[in-house]
């Protein structure tokens, strides 16, 4: 069975926004936090927090902005 998977570069030879990335935005949002949304993903906070630090510097403002404790 074929598959199709779409992905946005942000910039030429940029970063890609796909699928994880908006599933990891969607999960934060749902969970209200970082570390709780990359558990639900079965993700490092590590690495949840480098995806979203990614595309905060992608864009001209913070897609998320985050807070200490939450």
């Amino acid at each position: 069975m074929a598959r199709i998977r779409l992905g946005v570069y942000l910039e030429e030879n940029g970063p890609k926004l796909g699928r994880g990335k908006i599933e990891l935005l969607k999960a934060v949002r749902d969970r209200g936090s970082i570390s709780a949304a990359a558990r639900s993903m079965g993700m490092a906070y590590r690495h949840a927090w480098c995806l979203l630090d990614e595309l905060n510097r992608s864009f001209a403002e913070p897609v998320i902005t985050s807070t200490m404790g939450g």
